[in-house]
């Protein structure tokens, strides 16, 4: 867990504080210490998000994500989604990232291409983005759910492709995360705290509770294939500077950039 979201240094922080010494040095005193390169990954993650500082003392960050019981990056995520009014769109995100994406993704290729055009039409407007077209989906079922509009989540699964499992599953996440952060006094009414889910807010949001897990969309030539025009089909350049494709599943991969400039994704 350690390797890879910094948990047990940034818990470790607040004991070394009282202890007067470094993060690394009071982890290696410990009866069974972590292996070395792990702690200097862990404590690179929490550079990154500006949860420490030099000395590897705690920020005034690191001393809010020391305080709740998440992975250091999903408390930072949350914290911003509290700060910025959007926690519900949030949570969602957190809760289909933490467990699986609640698409379904049919055998036979006719169904495929169903089940493509009802996630597109959930990412009209998200300029592509996975994690919004979710939001929007769970929106939706969650609205059934409840009885508005006199649709059954069940029936909304089976016609835009998702587990209800799947959406059963996030939706028990959220409510855990949420008493999490309450149990912490970071939230408290989940309408108050999510008065500006707007798209372009939550997509700032994500961007910043993500990162350094972000690129930028480059473009590239789409490979010819039968039927099919030479298009440019983005991929992104990561933080180290070394180019990813995107998964042919994802609504950033059918984004033909051929006249985009390059934006962060």
């Amino acid at each position: 867990v350690m390797e890879s979201n910094g948990s047990l240094p940034i818990q470790g922080g607040v004991a070394a504080e009282h202890d007067g010494c470094p993060v690394r040095a009071f982890l290696s005193r410990a009866i069974e210490p972590p292996a070395p390169q792990a702690t200097k990954q862990a404590l690179e993650i929490l550079r990154t998000i500006g949860a420490l500082a030099d000395g590897e003392r705690l920020t005034v960050l690191g001393k809010h994500l020391a305080g709740l019981p998440l992975p250091p990056q999903l408390g930072k995520l949350l914290l911003y989604g509290e700060i910025f009014s959007c926690l519900d769109s949030v949570l969602t995100s957190a809760g289909c990232s933490a467990y699986r994406s609640p698409w379904v993704v049919p055998v036979d290729s006719h169904k495929r291409s169903k089940a493509d055009k009802a996630r597109g039409a959930f990412g009209l407007g998200a300029e592509g983005s996975d994690h919004l077209a979710m939001v929007r989906a769970f929106d939706q079922w969650r609205d059934c759910k409840r009885g508005v509009g006199g649709g059954s989540p069940w029936r909304f699964c089976d016609q835009n492709f998702l587990s209800p499992g799947t959406m059963n599953m996030v939706d028990g996440m959220r409510m855990q995360i949420l008493s999490g952060l309450r149990d912490a006094k970071v939230a408290g009414n989940l309408r108050e705290s999510s008065m500006h889910c707007s798209a372009g807010v939550v997509r700032a949001v994500l961007g910043c509770g993500y990162y350094p897990q972000i690129g930028f969309l480059k473009r590239m030539l789409r490979e010819l294939q039968r039927n099919s025009k030479n298009k440019m089909r983005p991929s992104l350049m990561t933080k180290r500077g070394e180019t990813v494709r995107i998964h042919p599943q994802s609504l950033a991969s059918k984004r033909d950039t051929s006249n985009d400039a390059e934006e962060e994704a």
